[in-house]
């Protein structure tokens, strides 16, 4: 049995609209990893395939990676948001807003946002935090869940090396592993879905949308550590998976994300 993991990106409080604040204005963001919001009141909404999605204060609006969604504040209200990842099979859930009034769910974000009002977070938010992501993920309709597939260690095996040397070949690859190239390609697209140029490059860009978002790196740098020649052919690929330039994206992301009483946990942004 294999367990779930999970990894907090940031769990916060932001004041959001006019007069006082921040302007919450993002189009057709689409990102690798879980986006749960509550609103302690109206005055906000995210747009997604679903239509257009009031944030009330008996509501938790839930993201699952991938979701192409826009957000808009209307008018001042308390924003608690929480970002984090989970392995499988959560990091594959079919995309699309969730939207759940669960009464528990509910009063998890509630208290959470006041407790994060009053002071830093400790141990047991933390541990508050994880019991809240078990919930929403309990949540996720089965239906929403990806078809169970076996376990094959040798491709397993080829996802480490890949997140190690992430411009390696897929024949350098197979070559390491003692199978043939034909043979890894078909096991590969058998267990994962895709074969394994397409697999690696989108695990690539997903790795470089979290550097862009929870690192300091510069654009280069970052296409650089995730195996893209150079930045011209990082910054196509990466529109084409993200519909921003990396630049842009960061812009995007940084609208609302900075520190503060911010329940966060390390991010493994070096290929753990």
């Amino acid at each position: 049995m294999k367990d779930v993991t999970i990894n907090i990106h940031i769990c916060l409080n932001a004041l959001l609209g006019a007069p006082n604040g921040i302007e919450w204005r993002q189009d057709r963001l689409c990102v690798p990893y879980w986006r749960v919001y509550w609103n302690s009141a109206p005055g906000a909404c995210i747009i997604t395939a679903e239509g257009r999605h009031e944030l009330v204060p008996d509501e938790v609006v839930i993201l699952p990676p991938r979701t192409e969604y826009s957000t808009r504040a209307e008018r001042e209200t308390n924003h608690f948001y929480l970002h984090f990842s989970a392995g499988e099979p959560f990091d594959a859930v079919r995309p699309g807003g969730l939207f759940s009034r669960d009464r528990r769910i509910v009063a998890f974000a509630r208290e959470l946002s006041r407790e994060l009002e009053k002071a830093a977070p400790n141990a047991r938010t933390m541990l508050k935090i994880r019991r809240y992501i078990c919930e929403i993920l309990l949540a996720v309709p089965v239906d929403r869940l990806p078809e169970e597939r076996f376990a094959d260690p040798t491709v397993e095996r080829a996802i480490e090396i890949a997140d190690l040397f992430p411009d390696i070949s897929i024949s350098e690859l197979a070559e390491r592993l003692a199978i043939c190239r034909g043979a890894l390609i078909r096991r590969f697209t058998r267990v994962t879905g895709m074969t394994p140029q397409r697999f690696l490059r989108r695990r690539r860009l997903e790795r470089a949308a979290m550097l862009l978002h929870f690192s300091g790196r510069n654009i280069k740098e970052i296409a650089q550590e995730t195996g893209f020649c150079d930045r011209y052919h990082f910054s196509r690929l990466f529109r084409a998976e993200f519909n921003y330039p990396p630049a842009a994206y960061k812009r995007q992301m940084d609208l609302i994300e900075k520190p503060g009483n911010a329940a966060v946990s390390e991010l493994p942004l070096s290929g753990e």
